[in-house]
């Protein structure tokens, strides 16, 4: 019974179709394209605000996210550099009590010294036995009395450069933070 409904129905709208231009089947035919489309259209843009907005979300948490990131890694960098301040504060204190130490044994050698040449009791070789100073100052040894300064210095700086680079290296090795 459908079957010959749709029958009946077919050749109305054959006979109907039969009898309009050719050109309006085609102005027809577009039009009921262009609906489709837009209908389609409608539904792909609703599609790709949904994309968008989801897009847009993402890029929020990401933004956050980097932002949470530098600012922990900002914070664990000034720690860091807070810390190896008050070591290098520190350090140099210790350096600087160091060089004290150490200038005042070089003076003190240099003292004594001066006075083991006048009794003749230097541990060095006595100015005479100098080649080209056969009379040779007090305030010099086998080399000038700065270069022991100097010496004394640069062993200081030495010493306190190790143990910075020492301290420093265990406390990344630790990872101790203040």
């Amino acid at each position: 019974m459908i079957g010959l409904a749709l029958s009946a129905f077919a050749g109305r709208v054959w006979a109907l179709l039969k009898g309009i231009n050719p050109l309006l089947l085609v102005i027809a035919a577009l039009c009921a394209s262009t609906a489709l489309l837009w209908a389609n259209a409608s539904a792909w843009k609703g599609k790709a605000q949904a994309c968008d907005a989801g897009r847009r979300a993402d890029r929020a948490a990401y933004v956050q996210a980097q932002e949470e990131a530098t600012l922990i890694a900002t914070e664990a960098k000034n720690r860091i550099e807070a810390r190896d301040t008050r070591i290098q504060k520190e350090q140099a204190d210790v350096i600087a009590k160091a060089r004290d130490d150490n200038r005042a044994l070089a003076d003190q050698w240099v003292r004594d010294q001066a006075a083991r040449r006048a009794t003749s009791a230097a541990y060095l070789p006595l100015p005479t036995d100098a080649p080209g100073k056969p009379d040779a100052p007090a305030t010099e040894a086998v080399v000038p009395v700065t270069d022991i300064e100097r010496c004394a210095d640069a062993f200081t700086v030495a010493e306190g450069w190790q143990s910075w680079w020492a301290t420093i290296a265990a406390s990344h090795v630790e990872g101790r933070t203040p």
